[in-house]
């Protein structure tokens, strides 16, 4: 299986700590106890809120193009 990572947080102060590095280390733990292999990482420091986000657009169409899961 084929996997594309998107890690968002909201604010620059949580990149790390309980952010991106949080979110990154969830998802290769799934990706060690299931298999499969992440082809992308997109991380991006946005509001969810917003919908203009060019990072989660990059992933989905990443994903479309290899027919990968986000």
């Amino acid at each position: 299986m084929k996997y594309v990572a998107y890690y968002r947080a909201s604010r620059e102060t949580q990149r790390d700590g309980l952010g991106l590095d949080v979110q990154r280390n969830e998802i290769l733990k799934f990706i060690e106890n299931f298999g499969g292999e992440v082809i992308k990482e997109v991380k991006e420091i946005v509001s969810g809120a917003d919908l203009n986000r060019e990072g989660f657009n990059k992933a989905i169409s990443t994903a479309k193009r290899h027919g990968a899961t986000i």
